[in-house]
């Protein structure tokens, strides 16, 4: 063997070693060897081990419902850090992997634990995306209803900071069974059991644990905006809808959501809204609507959609923007604004929409009002306290009523001072450009605007019912103008549609005559289409809309 190499091998390799011993060959290559090997390494490595990295911060949910009272939730989990925390889910336990995991070498661990719903005779209790608003109700079987921090669990650092931002989630449902979430489904496939098995893609952590979810035997409809998807469910058990009520139902809430979506601009997080609507309800109080990072529980003890529970959806559609873009600055006067926002602005979007007549939106707002004076009267036997003392209070129901009065007597002022030019929809149209660079107003840009566009100082308006303690009387706001909709958003500004619209007025004017009619007959056809979907603005059956108050 030796004589072998020493014969032909090591001749051999001195003659590769002599032709390349030139510096201009050996350095050639020497750098084909480098490329080479960092080819090589971004091929192998990653086979040995490595972490992938298009797996990393994510987690995996597979949901499984035993029965409408129990779950099992299995979570992979894909990680860098080397030990992660997790806690015990609400009215549940781990059943495997304890209060740390471990990612393995391939940069994931699993572990399962079970979640435990109350049954047909408990009530539930949602809070709101403040935090602070509750629903309490029950929902009888096949259908259940939860929050999604009810059921999932978001692994944190050593430190109790969530690590991750991609989420993906797997139900599983039992034959003619279906869930109904805000998320962007993914893939759908039936299982050996008859059931579905459903995975959907959840953009970030809010959007997981602050939406409401339903699963159960429950019809869904659906509907396509330019900007939005909306999904209503309604449940197959307890109180039946009519088919055609359930499209009106689907319709309605499509023209709420146009409507406050003009003055408020595209809604922040997904593009989905999930209505879960459940009549006759058993509620402490009815009707409400209760709204997360983009769904709404409507549930009202009727047996059917009335004026009343359409008002309240409106008020909770609000909340879409209310509390995620547009907000109050702390200590700068203006919470008021946003905690009256919703039961001001909720029925005159529903009148504006043709929803709801004036009368029945009147009455709603009235019954707001009624709740800002007992507040008052309340409040006036101890001290007068004013609205920038209650924020600091934290009155938070006397921030809501009386806030909602001033936002009613703010929209009359600017339409009177203005003669009609600028209304409260201009109003909440600019007040985000107006607002600091964190989006958050305060009182001061309310009264700028409010003076832009009336011409005459508010600093004693604001100072009296803000700073100060002066009542609101009923005279400072009126039923014909504040929900009437021929007064209701037509000098409203949306700075967006303003600068389309000049450019194509500028475009028109530029092309020549004989080219107008060509122009014009895709923009006419447009204004047509929108033409017809504004729905009717007065009911046809008045005597049925007074009757539902």
């Amino acid at each position: 063997m030796l004589e072998y190499l020493y014969r032909e091998v090591f001749p051999g390799i001195l003659q590769v070693m002599t032709t390349f011993w030139r510096k201009e060959r050996l350095f050639k290559v020497i750098g084909w060897a480098i490329a080479l090997a960092f080819v090589m390494s971004l091929w192998v490595i990653p086979s040995y081990g490595a972490q992938p990295k298009a797996s990393e911060g994510k987690i995996e949910y597979e949901v499984t419902m035993d029965n409408l009272y129990s779950a099992v939730v299995k979570a992979k989990v894909f990680s860098k850090k080397k030990e992660l925390y997790i806690t015990e889910p609400p009215g549940g336990e781990i059943i495997s992997g304890g209060a740390v995991i471990k990612p393995n070498k391939k940069g994931f661990a699993t572990f399962s634990y079970r979640v435990d719903f109350p049954n047909e005779n408990a009530k539930r209790t949602f809070s709101g995306i403040d935090g602070v608003k509750h629903v309490s109700a029950s929902f009888a079987p096949p259908f259940q209803v939860f929050k999604g921090s009810d059921i999932f669990i978001v692994p944190t650092d050593g430190d109790g900071t969530h690590s991750f931002a991609n989420f993906a989630v797997q139900m599983r449902m039992k034959k003619n069974h279906s869930a109904i979430v805000p998320w962007k489904l993914k893939d759908k496939a039936p299982d050996k059991n008859g059931g579905e098995d459903a995975t959907y893609e959840v953009e970030n952590q809010k959007s997981l644990l602050l939406n409401f979810i339903a699963v159960g035997s429950m019809d869904i409809l659906k509907s396509n905006g330019e900007n939005i998807s909306i999904l209503v469910g309604f449940p197959r058990g307890g109180v039946k809808l009519e088919e055609k009520e359930k499209k009106e139902c689907l319709e309605n809430i499509s023209s709420l959501y146009k409507t406050q979506e003009l003055a408020f601009g595209k809604k922040p997080g997904s593009q989905i809204l999930s209505v879960i609507v459940c009549p006759g309800t058993n509620l402490d109080y009815s009707p409400l609507a209760a709204a997360l990072y983009d769904s709404i529980l409507l549930a009202c003890r009727s047996n059917s959609i009335d004026s009343k529970s359409y008002g309240a959806l409106s008020c909770g559609l609000v909340e879409l923007w209310n509390r995620q873009s547009f907000l109050a600055a702390k200590e700068r006067g203006s919470r008021w604004f946003q905690e009256g926002l919703p039961f001001f602005y909720g029925w005159r979007a529903a009148a504006a929409s043709g929803v709801v007549s004036p009368k029945i939106a009147y009455t709603g707002f009235s019954s707001i009002y009624r709740e800002y004076l007992t507040y008052e009267n309340q409040l006036l036997e101890q001290e007068g306290v004013s609205l920038y003392e209650a924020e600091k209070r934290g009155l938070l129901e006397y921030e809501a009523s009386k806030g909602a009065a001033l936002c009613a007597a703010t929209a009359m002022r600017i339409r009177e001072l203005s003669k009609g030019q600028k209304d409260f929809e201009w109003l909440i149209s600019n007040l985000p450009q107006k607002a600091e660079k964190g989006g958050k107003y305060g009182l001061a840009d309310i009264s700028e605007l409010c003076e832009e566009a009336t011409k005459e100082s508010w600093a004693s308006f604001f100072e009296d019912r803000v700073l100060g303690t002066k009542s609101i009387s009923a005279s400072e706001f009126s039923s014909s103008e504040l929900f009437d909709p021929a007064k209701i958003g037509s000098t409203q500004a949306n700075p967006e549609k303003k600068s389309s619209r000049s450019w194509i007025f500028l475009g028109l004017a530029v092309v020549g005559i004989f080219l107008i009619p060509f122009l014009l007959s895709g923009y006419v056809r447009r204004g047509t289409k929108i033409e017809v979907n504004i729905p009717k603005i007065i009911p046809d059956d008045e005597d049925e809309e007074e009757k539902d108050a």
